[in-house]
């Protein structure tokens, strides 16, 4: 799919409107009249540049913003008699709009991965903080080989979801902990300036259901999104590390805000939709290497193009304007948007916005979770 409607554009500031309107025809498609209305417009606004040093990034951004307004036919009527209506309707329509920019996820994602790099996934103190709880999976490594033995004569779900929880959050983090201190032992720092870069990117979803609001009098016409587009975010600093340095912030958290949400039963859930242990780990993360950054950058991109269609004609049902007919409506879209930042300080975390996306993993947890509560032991 490619949006072909618009030529080759620049990044020059501009406001371009284009007013095609409608044709209006009567019940034997006799042309009777055109009326006016908004069919494209093509909006770019580019922030000033700042001509630097022509090395150190400056802050700078530009939105790309072109629209071809909702064309099709509606079939209409007037005192009983009807009409027909076949063009763009941009006057009184809803305008394309972009996708959702999940531009704070975006961010925290990327400082996530950055921080990864620069200080390391190890903390032993949650470790010790659930030391009773791993000495008790340790010892249940006999009741495991029992599970099996049992499950093969008579399948228990329960064991089973029970086996896997203990596998996902207790076996798991404990083989990390231990390869992360193994690693971290071994770590060393030949140069005290160090260049970290992270980015994540996530492509928009290809197709949704949505609704145009209005069409020239119809209301509430159901349309399909079709979208190729991505969301960027990509965070550089540069830190002065001495490479002598013990530190021991790479071994655990030393936040007791951090070590309690951790041991809160099933703030791991929590996380799945808003993620306050990230957010915790980060700020604390932004904190402690506020001394050792030098400078660095944001680069955070939108890009989206977009065709919406009526997946089939519509007809209002109720209302002053219900009979009213929509049919072969479409639209597209172009949309950028670029934001670079120059930072001042280490990036701190934004924080955190609700959203419910659970991937497979968390589904499968999830899925333990409730045979666990459901089931009889």
């Amino acid at each position: 799919m490619r949006v072909l409607f618009f030529e080759d554009y620049s990044m020059k500031n501009q406001d371009v409107t284009t007013n095609l309107g409608h044709k209006r025809y009567n019940s034997a498609w006799v042309y009777q009249q055109t009326i006016a209305g908004l069919s494209s417009r093509n909006r770019i606004t580019s922030g000033p540049i700042v001509h630097g040093n022509m090395h150190d990034p400056n802050s700078w951004s530009y939105t790309v913003n072109l629209q071809r307004e909702i064309y099709g036919r509606l079939d209409k009527f007037s005192l009983g008699v009807p009409y027909y209506d076949v063009g763009f309707f941009g006057a009184n329509s809803t305008h394309p709009v972009p996708p959702t920019w999940d531009r704070t996820i975006m961010y925290n994602r990327a400082l996530e991965k950055l921080n990864s790099k620069v200080r390391g996934n190890l903390d032993l103190g949650v470790a010790l903080a659930e030391s009773g709880s791993t000495y008790r999976m340790l010892k249940g490594v006999v009741d495991l080989v029992r599970y099996a033995e049992e499950y093969v004569r008579r399948p228990n779900y329960r064991d089973v979801a029970n086996a896997y929880l203990q596998w996902k959050y207790g076996w798991k983090p404990l083989c990390s902990d231990i390869f992360g201190a193994a690693d971290e032992a071994i770590r060393v720092v030949f140069n005290e300036l160090h260049h970290v870069r992270a980015r994540v990117t996530e492509q928009l979803p290809s197709s949704q259901s949505i609704v145009w609001s209005g069409v020239n009098g119809v209301a509430n016409v159901p349309a399909i999104r079709r979208t190729i587009g991505k969301q960027s975010c990509t965070i550089v600093v540069d830190l002065e590390i001495p490479s002598s340095s013990f530190r021991l912030d790479r071994w655990t958290s030393l936040n007791p805000a951090s070590l309690l949400w951790e041991l809160i039963p099933y703030s791991f859930v929590v996380d799945w939709v808003f993620d306050v242990g990230s957010y915790l780990r980060n700020l604390e993360t932004a904190c402690l290497y506020k001394a050792t950054f030098k400078n660095g950058y944001t680069s955070e991109l939108f890009a989206a193009d977009c065709v919406e269609r009526q997946p089939a004609p519509y007809t209002q049902t109720s209302g002053v304007n219900a009979g009213f007919k929509a049919i072969g409506c479409w639209s597209e879209l172009i949309y950028r948007q670029f934001v670079r930042t120059k930072l001042s300080t280490y990036p701190f975390p934004r924080k955190p916005t609700f959203k419910v996306d659970l991937g497979a993993s968390q589904l499968m947890s999830a899925a333990a979770l409730l045979t666990q509560i459901f089931t009889k032991g």
